[in-house]
């Protein structure tokens, strides 16, 4: 964007109902941006493993975040929250299509054979989900509960799991 383009529009504020805010400014939208966007795509990537993807449910969230503004508190957290269930959609769609496609007696290649992030892309996609928002993002359980709106003990049941198969392919 030019410096030109990044001037704030005027917003009339007369006609915003009581508790709500206006549309952001371009100010706003721009310091959002400049704060979460690598680190979204960087944990879309995670999520999704496909750069691509990963920009494009960035971009979808934002455009969720802007439509939502004027009911948002926390711009980066409501941000996080859309690109994990943009990210969760994508996984699902894809695991079930590569059901379709894959056999279902794969052979088993030794751990070795693997990265670390190829395990974790193993993993089903909510497993996928808690381990990346645990060990890349650094969230809670709690605050994984927060942002995936599943109880903490579902989140606690689906890291002891995802944990258990990892250390299952790794100590082979």
């Amino acid at each position: 964007m030019r410096d030109h383009e990044l001037t704030a529009p005027v917003v009339d504020t007369t006609h915003v109902a009581p508790g709500r805010r206006a549309r952001p400014t371009v100010d706003e939208v721009v310091a959002v941006f400049r704060v979460e966007h690598q680190p979204m795509v960087r944990l879309a990537f995670l999520l999704v493993g496909d750069q691509h993807l990963a920009e494009d449910i960035v971009q979808d969230a934002y455009a969720v975040l802007f439509e939502r503004w004027d009911k948002v508190d926390r711009p980066g957290a409501y941000l996080r929250r859309c690109v994990v269930n943009g990210a969760y959609d994508a996984m699902r769609r894809r695991r079930s299509a590569c059901r379709r496609d894959e056999p279902i007696d794969e052979p088993v290649t030794e751990p070795g054979d693997h990265d670390l992030l190829e395990l974790v892309d193993a993993l089903p996609a909510k497993q996928r989900l808690v381990v990346v928002l645990r060990h890349y993002e650094g969230l809670t359980t709690t605050e994984i509960a927060d942002v995936t709106g599943w109880p903490s003990g579902t989140v606690k049941n689906l890291h002891h799991r995802a944990m258990a198969q990892l250390r299952k392919v790794i100590d082979r």
